[in-house]
């Protein structure tokens, strides 16, 4: 073979790896779906944003809103025994209230959702649980006490979405958030109020990010 027959047949097989690797690049990832049949959508939020393939959310104007649910992170309870019942019962509710006024700004508000009292094509069931609630030290009500934590306080927040005709589940929006240490090392003061402000932030940024899922899905045409 010549030099130039060499040549040309090594420049040919470079240009066809080069477009199989162009080709390549464009091919979307594999579908990654959950147990239940929900698969994953892109989500710049830790846990993630699931919808039922070929489900249509279009139809969606009204919302059932379940009562939450908020448990604490495991142990939590055991490793902090001078913290009274009373006040367990205190930061549980307290914490499902922050939920149901971020999900009254978002959704209704914002979201121009209104309540439904009843099934219907239009209604759409929302059903949150909040667990791994970590509060990384013990609260006071004392402004100037001296308890100090490295971290921010953590929280896994989720809920299934369900047709409120047929009952069928239509997605899951998850979310896993706080927990990082404060930079340079910081030590931040805790106390009652300072924990109910970050768990407010993590309960509307949930929120946020709950009313987007469901405008991407009215936008998004079906799947099947």
């Amino acid at each position: 073979m010549s030099t130039m027959r060499r040549a040309s047949s090594a420049l040919l097989a470079a240009m066809t790896a080069a477009v199989l690797v162009a080709g390549c690049k464009t091919l979307p990832g594999p579908r990654e779906f959950t147990p239940d049949g929900l698969e994953r959508m892109p989500s710049r939020h830790s846990g993630g944003v699931f919808r039922l393939p070929g489900a249509s959310f279009t139809q969606y104007r009204r919302v059932i809103l379940e009562p939450v649910t908020v448990a604490f992170v495991e142990d939590w309870e055991k490793n902090h025994p001078h913290v009274s019942p009373k006040e367990i019962r205190r930061i549980r509710d307290e914490t499902a209230k922050s939920f149901r006024d971020a999900f009254e700004r978002e959704m209704i508000r914002d979201g121009k959702f209104t309540y439904a009292n009843d099934p219907g094509k239009d209604v759409l069931v929302i059903a949150p649980t909040i667990t791994d609630l970590d509060l990384a030290a013990a609260e006071s009500d004392d402004l100037d006490t001296k308890t100090f934590s490295p971290r921010s306080v953590s929280i896994h927040v989720t809920a299934d979405l369900r047709d409120a005709s047929s009952n069928v589940l239509v997605g899951r929006v998850d979310m896993i958030a706080g927990g990082e240490r404060y930079g340079m090392n910081e030590m931040r003061p805790v106390n009652r109020i300072t924990n109910a402000f970050e768990i407010r932030n993590h309960l509307r940024e949930w929120n946020q990010l709950l009313r987007e899922a469901i405008n991407v899905a009215k936008a998004d045409k079906p799947r099947d």
